[in-house]
């Protein structure tokens, strides 16, 4: 019978304070079967010359942010895979603002600029926003874009005089209003005006996460 693989020539880091190292290690069907010289290299279909490398076990995070997921399954799904060019994205924007209730932000996430050929700018989801203040999240979550109604709630009616906090960025067009991209810290200066979610809020995000 042959088994998988062997990997010899290796530095084995087992985390058995019994056999704490060993210098092969044979491999079937995803399990270790044996360590060093438990069984003879001519039972194994593969043999692989790790060159003297350590080799550790793998840690494997499987963790998720289900707040996080709840919401953005919830917000306008932006993700390259979804959103193809510009045209898609502020289309995107587009269905969802116009049936979106009165007064309320609309939020989307995942959008890539490196997909896209640029970020999304303030006047382009202006003609798409119908009256809504919008905000979408950079796949990044370090950078975001904000129409003009979003800076007039922030503060800063179209979108002028808009400062650069230590740490972030506020790019300007040639007269100086802000172009709609917030970089790192900068993201604040809009996100910190859209409404915190009620506990029904919070209650549907973690529902639709878990589904």
């Amino acid at each position: 019978m042959n088994f998988d693989a062997l990997f010899v020539n290796g530095r084995f880091h087992t985390q058995d304070p019994a056999r704490p190292e060993a210098t092969a290690v044979g491999v079937h069907q995803g399990r270790i079967i044996s360590l060093d010289d438990e069984l003879p290299r001519e039972m194994f279909a593969e043999v692989h010359d790790l060159g003297g490398a350590t080799v550790v076990p793998g840690f494997h995070d499987a963790h998720l942010h289900l707040s996080l997921l709840g919401q953005a399954a919830l917000q306008v799904d932006l993700r390259p895979a979804v959103v193809e060019t510009m045209e898609d994205l502020l289309a995107a924007v587009d269905e969802y603002a116009q049936d979106a209730e009165e007064g309320t932000w609309v939020i989307g996430q995942g959008y890539d600029q490196n997909y896209l050929g640029a970020h999304p700018t303030a006047e382009e989801l202006d003609k798409v926003s119908h009256g809504h203040p919008v905000y979408l999240v950079h796949n990044s979550r370090h950078m975001g874009v904000a129409n003009t109604k979003a800076f007039e709630i922030a503060g800063y009616p179209e979108r002028r005089d808009v400062p650069s906090p230590e740490g972030g960025d506020v790019p300007t067009d040639g007269d100086g209003r802000a172009q709609g991209l917030l970089q790192e810290t900068a993201k604040s200066i809009v996100t910190d005006h859209i409404p915190v979610p009620t506990a029904d809020d919070v209650a549907d995000i973690i529902a639709t996460g878990s589904q």
